[in-house]
C-alpha cells in the first residue's frame, strides 16, 4: 500500500515538473507555456491526473503510465483558475476561476463543449455532491458556500459564514510577512462581540472611521459605565463598511454612562467631518476631461478612499494601479473580508507604466512626503516604473498632519517643476476626515448624555476645545489631562491620582528604553554633529601637568577646508578658558571640566559650524 502511494507521488511531482515543457505542444499562442499549476485531481482508475493551471487558464490531462500530456482543455473564462474537481461518473471536470464575473466550467473529459456558469465572486475549492447533481464551491470573498445545481447552474442554496474581521486579516498577513504567524497567537473578537475580562464587560459599538470595522468600546464596571470612543465620526454614506451605530449609543445613554473617553482631533473644527460620499462626487468632476495621468495620494489605511478612487477610474475608462507595498497589503486584506470586490481588476506599477496617459489612473502612497514612499521616488524621478510630466495631474487627498508641512511642500515642489499641476486639501471635496468635527461631537454627547467627558487624542488646544465644548452641552464634569497621567473616575472625586511612563519605547539592543533616553539621544547628535572628547591631566590646585588631549569622532579630518591647526587651536582655548578661572573653581572638578567641554564646543561650532556633542574628563596627580 505504502509502496503504491509513493509511486503515485513520485508521478505526480514528475507530472508537475514536466508540465511547461509538454504545454507548449499543445498552447499554440504561446500563454499557455506558462501553466502555473494549483490544482489538481486524478481520475478514478488512477491512470489519468487532470491539473489547473491558474495563469494559463487550461486543463492539462496528464497520461501517468506513459509520462506525458494527452490533452489540453482551454477554459473560456476571464481569471485566473482556481480549482478543480472530477464528477464521481468521471465524465465531467469541474473548473472554478477567479474574477467578479465568478465563472465554473463543466468540462466532458471526453472533449465536448463545455459549459460556463456565472455564480458569484471568485469561487474556489470545487467538490461534487456523491450523486454528481449539486457542485458545492465555497467563495473568500463574499464569505459563503454555494450549492449549484449542475444541470440549470443555479444556486440551490447558500450557506452565509462569519468572516475574518479586517483587523485581524490584515495584522495575519503582516505576520505572515515577517514570519510570525505561528508564533503569535491570535484572538480573534467578532463585531458585536462581548467579552468579560476579569471585573470589565465589553461591548463593541461599530463606528465609522476611515480605517474599516472601527468599534467604540462600551466598558462596565461595579463603579459604572465607561464608553470609549476611539476614532470615529459619523458618516451618513460611507460607501464602504458599516455606519455608525447611533441605535446602540442611544442605549448606552438611557442605561447611564459615566464617562465618554472620546476623541478630540478636529474638535476646533465647525459642522461636520463630511461623507466619503461627498469625495466620490469631487473627484468625479475634477477628473473629467482630462487627457493626462492622474494619481490621487492618500494613506493606504483609507479602504474607502481606495474604492472611491477606484470608481472615479472606472467611470472615466482608465485603469487603476496601485503603487507602494503597503497599498497592495491594504487591499488584499479587504478583499478577503468581502470588501473591494466588485471593482475592476487592480494593476501593479510595471503595467500601468506601459499604458497611454489618457487610460491610467494612479493610487500612491505617500501624502505626508515620506522620503521612502512611492510619491515621493516619482517626484524626484527614483521610481522604476512611473513618471509625471507636464499635464498629468496629483491629487493630495489627505489633510497636512502638523510636523510634515516641509517634507509635503518638497513633494510638490519636485511635482511641479516636472510641469505636474497639483491640487491639495484646499481644494473642496478632495478629502474628508476620519474624526467628529464639532457638529458630530455635539451629537455623540446628545445620544450618550455621560456624566463626564475626558477629551483625548489631540494636542492640548484640541482637547481643551473638547472639554468646553462638552461643558456647554450640559455635561456635569470636562477634564484634560496629558499623557501619563492615571485619573480616578470613581469612587469620589474626579482627579488624577497618579503619572505613569508613558511615550514611545526603543528596543535597544537587548534592553528597552524610552524615547527620551539620554544615550538615544547622544547618539542622534553624535550621527549629525559628531563629537569629541578632551582629557585634561591636573595636580590638585587644577594646574595642567600635560597639554589637553583631545579626539574628535565623526567631525572634518584634519587638513579639509576650516580645519587647519583645529587640534592645536582646541587645545588653546581650553587652556585659555581655564586660565580665566579663579583658583577655587580649578580645584573642583566639575567647574574645570565643564569650563573645558564649553570652550571645546565654542571652538568647534565657530570653526566647523557644528553643534557637537563635547564631553571632557580630569585626572588628578599628586
Amino acid at each position: 500500500m505504502k509502496r503504491a502511494i509513493w509511486r503515485t507521488a513520485s508521478l505526480v511531482l514528475v507530472a508537475l515538473a514536466t508540465m511547461s515543457t509538454h504545454a507548449a505542444l499543445f498552447g499554440g499562442n504561446g500563454k499557455s507555456a506558462y501553466l502555473s499549476p494549483l490544482a489538481l485531481v486524478p481520475s478514478a482508475d488512477g491512470k489519468v491526473l487532470y491539473v489547473a493551471g491558474a495563469t494559463a487558464r487550461a486543463v492539462t490531462v496528464y497520461d501517468l503510465a506513459g509520462s506525458k500530456v494527452t490533452k489540453l482543455f482551454p477554459m473560456a473564462v476571464s481569471g485566473e483558475l482556481t480549482g478543480i474537481a472530477l464528477s464521481p461518473d468521471g465524465k465531467t471536470l469541474a473548473v472554478t476561476a477567479a474574477g467578479p464575473k465568478g465563472e465554473v466550467v463543466l468540462q466532458p473529459v471526453s472533449g465536448g463543449k463545455a459549459r460556463v456558469y456565472n455564480i458569484g465572486h471568485t469561487p474556489g475549492a470545487p467538490v461534487f455532491s456523491p450523486g454528481g447533481d449539486v457542485l458545492y464551491v465555497c467563495s473568500r470573498f463574499t464569505n459563503e458556500v454555494m450549492a449549484v445545481d449542475v444541470k440549470s447552474g443555479k444556486a440551490r442554496n447558500t450557506i452565509k459564514l462569519v468572516r475574518e474581521p479586517f483587523a485581524a486579516a490584515l495584522l495575519r498577513n503582516k505576520l505572515e510577512e515577517a514570519g510570525l504567524l505561528l508564533e503569535v497567537p491570535l484572538h480573534i473578537i467578532e463585531p458585536g462581540e462581548q467579552l468579560q475580562i476579569g471585573p470589565f464587560g465589553i461591548d463593541f459599538i461599530a463606528l465609522t472611521h476611515s480605517t474599516l470595522e472601527m468599534n467604540a468600546l462600551a466598558i462596565r464596571t461595579d463603579a459604572g459605565l465607561v464608553l470609549h470612543t476611539g476614532d470615529w465620526k459619523l458618516d451618513p454614506n460611507p460607501l464602504v463598511g458599516p455606519k455608525s451605530d447611533e441605535e446602540a449609543l442611544r442605549r448606552l445613554g438611557d442605561e447611564g454612562v459615566m464617562a465618554l473617553i472620546g476623541d478630540s482631533t478636529n474638535a476646533l473644527n465647525e459642522g461636520t467631518s463630511g461623507s466619503e460620499g461627498d469625495v466620490l462626487e469631487s473627484l468625479m468632476r475634477i477628473c473629467a476631461n482630462r487627457t493626462g495621468r492622474i494619481a490621487v495620494a492618500s494613506f493606504a489605511s483609507n479602504v474607502a478612499r481606495i474604492d472611491t478612487v477606484a470608481r472615479v477610474a472606472a467611470a472615466h475608462d482608465r485603469h487603476l494601479v496601485l503603487v507602494g507595498r503597503s497599498l497592495w497589503r491594504i487591499v488584499a486584506a479587504a478583499q478577503e473580508c468581502g470588501y473591494l470586490n466588485d471593482l475592476p481588476p487592480f494593476l501593479t506599477d510595471d503595467e500601468g507604466a506601459y499604458l497611454p496617459p489618457e487610460k491610467v489612473m494612479f493610487m500612491c502612497t505617500g501624502c505626508q512626503g515620506e522620503s521612502r514612499a512611492a510619491l515621493a521616488r516619482i517626484a524626484s524621478g527614483n521610481h522604476r516604473h512611473v513618471t509625471f510630466e507636464k499635464d498629468d495631474l496629483v491629487i493630495f487627498s489627505s489633510r497636512v498632519i502638523p510636523g510634515n508641512e516641509m517634507a509635503i511642500s518638497r513633494v510638490r515642489n519636485r511635482l511641479l517643476w516636472n510641469g505636474v499641476e497639483v491640487i491639495g486639501e484646499k481644494e473642496p471635496g478632495v478629502h474628508v476626515s476620519g474624526h467628529p468635527c464639532r457638529d458630530e461631537l455635539a451629537e455623540m454627547y446628545r445620544l450618550v448624555r455621560p456624566k463626564i467627558a475626558v477629551p483625548v487624542h489631540g494636542e492640548y488646544q484640541h482637547m481643551l476645545a473638547h472639554a468646553e465644548l462638552a461643558r456647554s452641552l450640559q455635561v456635569p464634569e470636562a477634564v484634560v489631562i496629558e499623557n501619563g497621567q492615571a485619573l480616578r473616575l470613581s469612587p469620589g472625586a474626579t482627579e488624577v491620582v497618579a503619572e505613569v511612563q508613558s511615550g514611545r519605547c526603543y528596543v535597544d539592543g537587548d534592553v528597552l528604553v524610552p524615547a527620551n533616553d539620554d544615550g538615544v539621544r547622544t547618539r542622534r547628535k553624535l550621527m549629525f554633529s559628531g563629537g569629541a572628547v578632551v582629557i585634561l591631566v591636573a595636580d590638585p590646585d587644577g594646574e595642567l601637568l600635560a597639554d589637553p588631549e583631545l579626539v574628535l569622532q565623526g567631525l572634518a579630518s584634519e587638513g579639509a577646508a576650516g580645519t587647519t591647526d583645529l587640534m592645536a587651536a582646541a587645545g588653546s582655548a581650553v587652556e585659555a578658558a581655564l586660565d580665566e578661572l579663579p583658583d577655587s573653581a580649578r580645584r573642583d572638578d566639575g567647574r574645570m571640566t565643564e569650563t573645558a567641554r564649553v570652550a571645546l564646543r565654542r571652538l568647534i561650532r565657530d570653526r566647523l559650524g557644528k553643534r557637537a556633542v563635547v564631553e571632557a574628563r580630569i585626572i588628578r596627580l599628586d
